[in-house]
């Protein structure tokens, strides 16, 4: 499917799947109250976001050469979740912007969220977010949980690959944040914990040397897991379940 008008679909209730091509010279899929997407194709918003969720619902962008993208975001979602396989790109801001309680789900080694400024943005209800594959922010941090429309306790899992530009690779917000390092894990830049009381757990099959981390009161290493710490713990409560070499 393909049209030249200012928005490919513009709905008020709409379940959609796509497994060919939708463009649209604005967004190129709007609803404006809650929907169900699934996309096993390439859905392009030229000038504004790929797809736009307006009042929430389900984005699914389903298989490893599927493709969302925007001028602006990847996905603009009102709560709910977004599950990427493949690939969703924001040119100008975010690859995903989750407004409102909900969660990201990276899903898979070869999936990539990227954004021109922050890879994900998650605001205005309490998110998690979780990565297997690669995110990325080209200006910015790889994830933000900002605390622009109130503070909430978010949580971050990540098994993959974060990357942020300009020394930081996560940054959470005031709440009290959980941060979960799997099997495989890395991260570009420092993880910010912000404001509140902020936990960093090694999860079972973690092998990990990230000591790169700001603002946390809190680390637990799970059983079955080892952290090599480079860093000087100060004022951080330790529990040690796994392994911990320093």
């Amino acid at each position: 499917m393909r049209s030249k008008r200012a928005r490919a679909l513009v709905s008020s209730t709409w379940t959609l799947s796509n497994e060919g091509m939708v463009e649209g010279l604005t967004s190129g899929i709007s609803f404006n109250s809650a929907g169900t997407i699934t996309n096993s194709g390439t859905v392009t918003g030229v000038n504004n976001a790929g797809v736009t969720l307006g009042n929430g619902g389900t984005v699914t962008n389903s298989g490893a050469t599927s493709l969302i993208s925007g001028g602006q975001d990847g996905v603009d979602i009102a709560g709910g979740a977004v599950i990427n396989e493949g690939t969703i790109k924001g040119t100008s801001f975010y690859g995903v912007s989750l407004y409102g309680a909900g969660s990201v789900i990276n899903s898979g080694t070869a999936a990539l969220i990227s954004g021109g400024d922050t890879g994900v943005n998650a605001s205005g209800g309490i998110a998690t977010v979780t990565n297997e594959g690669t995110i990325t922010g080209t200006n910015g941090p790889g994830v933000v949980f900002s605390d622009i429309s109130g503070t909430f306790n978010n949580t971050l899992v990540n098994s993959g690959t974060i990357i942020g530009y300009g020394g930081t690779a996560v940054q959470f917000g005031a709440g009290n944040d959980l941060l979960e390092i799997g099997a495989g894990a890395s991260f570009t830049g420092s993880v910010q914990g912000g404001a509140g009381s902020d936990k960093i757990e090694f999860i079972s099959g973690a092998n990990s040397t990230f000591s790169n981390f700001a603002g946390f009161e809190t680390v637990a290493i799970d059983s079955g897991a080892t952290w090599t710490n480079s860093a000087t713990l100060t004022n951080i409560a330790v529990t040690d379940a796994g392994s911990l070499f320093n």
